[in-house]
């Protein structure tokens, strides 16, 4: 089993079993396993409580969604109408703006770069306005990686 393990911290775990099953104290694991005592001791319980199934670690889902599905339903409706719509007399959405209209609308508090996620979880792209050519309508920039190529 250990040897088919594709993920190289479960191996070293099986391993520190396989030294357990053979005698070997867990200050000799710890140090043939390059790993502290307690963190031998941790593989050990979990292994012999949970069975070898428990090898590997726990994935994390991160924090759930502060708004419910109806809140994200309404504010991807907003978000469409734009901020004059909402009452903020902005032409466009920033992020800032964004977490402001949430924390007003929806008594929920969302830091800058969660706002940007959640954004883009609901499906919406950042487009950052660039400087435009007065004679074609094309952006500059654009236009001068496409002369350099």
């Amino acid at each position: 089993m250990r040897r088919g393990e594709k993920d190289p911290k479960a191996e070293r775990r099986l391993l520190a079993c396989i030294h357990r099953k053979e005698g070997r104290t867990i200050m000799e694991i710890a140090e043939l396993v390059n790993e502290p005592r307690s963190t031998v001791t941790d593989w050990l319980k979990r292994i012999e409580v949970n069975g070898l199934g428990d090898r590997h670690d726990a994935k994390n889902k991160g924090a759930a969604c502060k708004l419910s599905d109806r809140q994200l339903e309404a504010l991807v409706e907003d978000l469409k109408a734009g901020p004059a719509a909402a009452g903020l007399g902005a032409g466009a959405w920033t992020m800032p703006l964004v977490r402001a209209h949430i924390l007003k609308k929806f008594h929920a508090e969302y830091h800058v770069h969660s706002v940007w996620d959640l954004v883009r979880r609901l499906g919406f792209a950042h487009v950052k306005p660039g400087p435009r050519d007065a004679r074609g309508g094309r952006n500059l920039r654009w236009a001068r990686r496409r002369r350099t190529a």
